[in-house]
């Protein structure tokens, strides 16, 4: 299908980089949600842009259906290997040094760049389901066990 058409088809359903960018910043800085993330990358290996498109999806009641969730995968494996996570690594040894602001500046800028490759992997329209399901779908994707965070009483 060409891109022009693709993109009309989906605008409604998905988010523009612009949209998902301003999102995440708001879901970002909610209480606990920054907190969360982290740990969850920091104990599992996951992609902080995923865990924020999983929770814009499950807020509007959809999710990634067919062969997109293998491509957003795949992108987000290969935003975090090449580009991200080295990043990280050089920003987290520059603490309390003075290339750190700039740093986290660009890594900003990356985690930006990457939130729009995320979308651009997405080809189908997502399905519509119920909430909370993207997120359990990526976690189990990705072989995390979040029953570490919530226990069962």
């Amino acid at each position: 299908m060409p891109r022009a058409n693709r993109e009309e088809r989906l605008k409604p359903l998905w988010p523009d980089p612009e949209s998902f960018w301003q999102f995440s910043g708001e879901a970002y800085g909610e209480a606990d949600v920054a907190e969360a993330c982290l740990e969850a990358q920091d104990a599992f290996g996951a992609d902080v842009n995923v865990i924020l498109l999983c929770l814009w999806m499950d807020t509007r009641g959809v999710r990634v259906q067919g062969d997109d969730w293998a491509n957003l995968l795949k992108t987000s494996q290969n935003w975090q290997r090449e580009t991200l996570k080295p990043h990280r690594e050089k920003r987290r040894a520059l603490k309390g040094q003075p290339d750190y602001e700039t740093a986290k500046r660009e890594e900003l800028a990356l985690e930006r760049q990457a939130q729009a490759a995320l979308l651009e992997s997405l080809e189908e329209p997502p399905l519509q389901h119920g909430a909370a399901d993207s997120l359990m779908h990526y976690f189990e994707s990705i072989g995390a066990d979040i029953s570490l965070f919530h226990p069962s009483a």
